[in-house]
C-alpha cells in the first residue's frame, strides 16, 4: 500500500479501503471518509513529491497492521522548494473483510515543521 501511495495512484489505493473508511490523523480537524482521506494525500502531494515511505518495522496480530518508519519527500512549496525533508511516522490499519476499516496515522510534526522553517531549530 506504500508503494501505491509513493506513486500517487489514487483509483489503486481506494481499492483495499472499505467503502466505510474512517481515517484518523493529527492534523484533520475531523474523522475522514474514503474519499476525504484520499483528497487529503492529493492535496498533500500537491507541495510534496518524490514521496517515499521507508518501512522500519511492520507488524500484524489480529485485525490490526502497525507500520513504523520514515517518510522522505521534495518540498515544492514556497519557503523550502527543492529541499528533501524526513520525518517519522506510526501507521495503524484495522482491518475488516481483507479492507481497511479504519486507519490511524501519526507523524514527527515537530522534526516537518522543523524542516520547512515554520519552526526555529532546538
Amino acid at each position: 500500500v506504500f508503494e501505491v501511495m509513493d506513486q500517487g495512484d489514487w483509483d489503486a489505493l481506494k481499492r483495499p479501503m472499505h467503502p466505510d473508511h474512517e481515517f484518523r490523523f493529527p492534523l484533520a480537524r475531523s474523522v475522514l471518509d474514503r474519499d476525504g482521506h484520499l483528497a487529503l494525500l492529493a492535496g498533500f502531494r500537491k507541495g510534496f513529491t518524490d514521496m517515499q515511505h521507508l518501512v522500519a518495522d511492520q507488524l500484524a496480530e489480529g485485525d490490526k497492521v502497525v507500520t513504523r518508519g520514515k517518510v522522505r519527500v521534495r518540498h515544492t512549496g514556497e519557503w523550502t522548494a527543492g529541499k528533501t525533508i524526513e520525518f517519522g511516522f506510526i501507521n495503524i490499519v484495522r482491518l475488516k473483510d481483507g479492507t481497511n476499516r479504519e486507519e490511524w496515522d501519526e507523524l514527527d510534526g515537530l522534526t516537518l515543521m522543523r524542516a520547512l522553517g515554520a519552526l526555529p531549530e532546538a
